[in-house]
């Protein structure tokens, strides 16, 4: 039977999963959270990574959840800062997560599934993984939410790397902070009769990253045309945080004596190419990346069938 609801992913569990989920509550925004929350279970370099949720559904509220990272040093002196030709710890480059904030933000726009439901799908897959300490990780932000940052559990493994004793810039006023991730989307472009929706700041160079990091993408659509998506710069090379089974990107940017800082707390700039389309009513029609790899779900009016478009 033809079917408007479609998700897909560039990773096949991920999709699997993702596709049980949007079957079940039969919702866009659901099965993304729940998927982004599968793969911080499934692998150890998404959950301290940089995201970006959209979301669109009727009447046009199109909205972007800005997961960057955070620039760390939140209530702590400057420190004295490395000498320009001076080598510079892994610890100096461990940014504040905030990926989990801006999932579970966009969750609370949807009530088909609770926020501890979402994330146990984390729990369980770690689980199988045999990644029993990233599971308990998991764990904790399915019955803490975001605070499970902020706890031993998590804080301590995360400090005893990033920290200033170790030559970074991590505390626990970064783990503890609440930032602002839900925004509208913003203007892009107009093709046609249609308007792309998305953040300025998805548009960058990310050259830097080639082979430390790899797009994670999920997009999907329901019967109800909302739509809904995530792209995760998914880190392949970094900071090992051992304790936790995690994998941390080279995100912050060091101090250097004479340079102007960073602000502590500031988003960090990276490439999330995602987006939705609009049409002239202001309904929702398709959620894609926009650039190589190109993943997209698009409902066109009237049809009672979703397309996909995938690398082949």
């Amino acid at each position: 039977m033809p079917s408007r609801s479609a998700l897909l992913a560039s990773d096949p569990d991920v999709e699997a999963a993702g596709q049980l989920v949007l079957a079940e509550t039969r919702s866009a925004i659901a099965s993304v959270v729940h998927s982004y929350f599968y793969a911080a279970g499934l692998f150890p370099g998404v959950l301290l990574s940089p995201v970006v949720f959209v979301t669109a559904t009727g009447g046009g509220d199109a909205r972007i959840f800005d997961g960057r990272l955070r620039q760390p040093g939140l209530g702590a002196r400057r420190p004295r800062g490395f000498l320009p030709n001076q080598e510079i710890p892994d610890a100096a480059k461990l940014a504040t997560p905030v990926g989990t904030q801006a999932a579970l933000v966009a969750l609370a726009y949807d009530k088909s599934l609770t926020p501890s439901a979402a994330v146990k799908a984390g729990v369980v897959v770690a689980r199988k993984a045999g990644a029993r300490r990233r599971m308990r990780v998991m764990e904790r932000i399915a019955a803490a939410g975001v605070s499970a940052f902020s706890e031993s559990v998590v804080a301590h493994p995360l400090l005893a790397v990033g920290a200033a004793s170790q030559g970074g810039m991590l505390t626990l006023s970064d783990l503890r902070q609440v930032c602002a991730v839900d925004q509208p989307a913003t203007l892009l472009a107009k093709r046609g009769e249609e308007f792309e929706m998305g953040a300025q700041w998805q548009l960058g160079n990310f050259a830097k990253e080639k082979g430390r990091s790899v797009a994670l993408v999920v997009c999907a659509a329901d019967a109800h045309g909302r739509f809904a998506g995530f792209f995760c710069r998914q880190a392949m090379k970094g900071i090992a945080i051992d304790e936790l089974e995690l994998l941390a990107p080279f995100a912050a940017v060091p101090v250097i004596r004479s340079v102007t800082r960073v602000t502590p707390g500031s988003a960090l700039a990276c490439d999330l190419p995602l987006c939705v389309r609009l049409d002239s009513d202001g309904a929702p029609r398709e959620v894609e990346t926009l650039t190589v790899p190109h993943y997209a779900v698009r409902q066109e009016r009237g049809k009672r069938t979703t397309k996909i478009s995938r690398p082949r």
